[in-house]
């Protein structure tokens, strides 16, 4: 995992401290993934026990939202995606010093995924983990419209 991208203008949002985790997943896929073209999707290590569970439930297998165009190539490769590959990448982010974190990194062969991509990582309080998964390249200026889609989205206080 290499650091690839930090927003330059304002901190961005990795800690998610609501316990609404899949209601934001939802708002993150439907209003940051869905809108950028580079965006492949999202992993998470949880799961929704019922169509209107708001707080998720941890899962034994990674979960994922996937745009419905994604090339299939890729798809296949990402579903490949198992638990330990999730630990170790999260396992790598959580062990980098807070003045050293970026908000983008670039995971090339070491997580032998099949392909270059980035990835934001999002987490709570409750070790509730997942994170966007984009296209290597992007250019910047679409990094830095996703950083603050999510600062925007994440920065409301969320309703019950």
């Amino acid at each position: 995992m290499f650091s690839f991208h930090t927003h330059e203008i304002q901190a961005t949002i990795h800690k998610i401290d609501s316990d609404f985790w899949e209601e934001n997943l939802e708002k993150i896929y439907s209003t940051v993934i869905l809108k950028h073209q580079t965006c492949l999707g999202l992993v998470s290590n949880t799961f929704k026990s019922t169509p209107n569970d708001k707080v998720g439930s941890f899962s034994e297998n990674t979960n994922f939202l996937f745009k419905t165009k994604i090339d299939p190539k890729k798809h296949d490769l990402l579903i490949l995606i198992d638990k330990d590959k999730f630990n170790a990448i999260f396992k790598e982010y959580l062990e980098v010093d807070e003045e050293e974190k970026s908000d983008f990194y670039h995971l090339k062969e070491k997580y032998e995924i099949g392909f270059e991509m980035l990835v934001y990582p999002l987490y709570n309080k409750l070790d509730k983990k997942a994170f966007l998964m984009l296209e290597y390249p992007t250019e910047k200026i679409i990094l830095d419209r996703i950083c603050t889609d999510l600062i925007n989205l994440l920065s409301d206080k969320p309703t019950s």
